[in-house]
């Protein structure tokens, strides 16, 4: 029965992916870190043209917006008009099936939300789907946080700002949607940047404090950031057991560590948005 069950699961997915032209719609974290800019901003012309292809032929299309806000994109502002370019098959040989371009339309007036990679040519939308109705959803789910020396884009829900506690900054979800224990800190963290060394200061750390055990480690090569996820075990008269999962930066000679700490209960739930969190710290594609 189980057999029979995944073979109609991946029909199915076969079935949805040549409706919508192979291409699966992109979630929310490919839009961010797909995205160089991002902006909600309402159409003011659409010019279609339709051009030559290798399987036929497909519509171009450029739409003058107005800037209404600038999620992502240092170079964007408010007012200002910016011009972005997406494709959409035409004529195509016959059973053909294959990548269709930009889902959806778009109608003067409207009010989009738009995810955009700037090129030489100008922006071009993300395929296949790299706009949204600021109707159907008028709040993206991230917001791009920014303090001395970094920035991060944070869970759009967690409304308070940075509270300083001790050399860091804890980024704390909004009281009544959060349990008590999780959290996310920023700080200064110099043995960041010392190389080799860091890895085994950290291990002997985790392994003598409270007798961490260390679940997983990633990188850590010259250059790039070390990923260290371990759990404090759960010894008579400690606290609530919980995971940190804690990544070292080193950035134009500047350490960082960023922490993400939370209870065994509570750890599903934040560790994709801790995860984005990093992701975006440290730049990543």
């Amino acid at each position: 029965m189980r057999t029979v069950h995944l073979c109609i699961a991946a029909l199915t997915l076969l079935a949805a992916a040549k409706a919508f032209g192979v291409l699966p719609p992109l979630d929310d974290e490919d839009k961010l870190f797909q995205s160089t800019h991002i902006i909600e901003g309402t159409v003011e012309k659409a010019d279609a043209r339709i051009e030559a292809d290798r399987l036929g032929t497909r519509w171009v299309t450029t739409l003058t917006l107005t800037v209404d806000a600038v999620l992502k994109g240092d170079d964007l502002s408010p007012g200002s008009t910016i011009a972005v370019a997406y494709w959409q098959a035409g004529k195509r040989p016959d059973r053909w099936v294959g990548d269709t371009g930009q889902r959806g339309s778009f109608g003067v007036g409207m009010r989009r939300r738009l995810f955009m990679r700037a090129t030489g040519a100008g922006y071009r939308l993300l395929s296949p789907d790299g706009s949204e109705s600021l109707a159907e959803r008028p709040r993206f789910p991230y917001r791009e946080l920014r303090e001395k020396g970094w920035r991060m884009f944070v869970p759009t829900a967690w409304t308070d700002e940075p509270a300083p506690i001790g050399r860091g900054n804890i980024l704390w979800p909004p009281e009544g949607e959060t349990p008590t224990m999780s959290h996310v800190s920023v700080e200064p963290y110099a043995d960041a940047c010392g190389g080799a060394g860091l890895l085994e200061r950290t291990r002997t750390e985790v392994k003598g404090y409270l007798a961490g055990e260390i679940v997983r480690e990633s990188g850590g090569r010259p250059g790039e950031p070390y990923d260290i996820e371990y759990r404090w075990k759960d010894e008579p008269g400690q606290t609530t057991p919980f995971v940190n999962v804690d990544r070292f930066v080193c950035s134009d000679a500047v350490g960082w560590r960023l922490r993400f700490a939370s209870t065994d209960e509570e750890y599903p739930a934040f560790i994709d948005a801790a995860r984005i969190m990093f992701r975006s710290f440290t730049g990543e594609p």
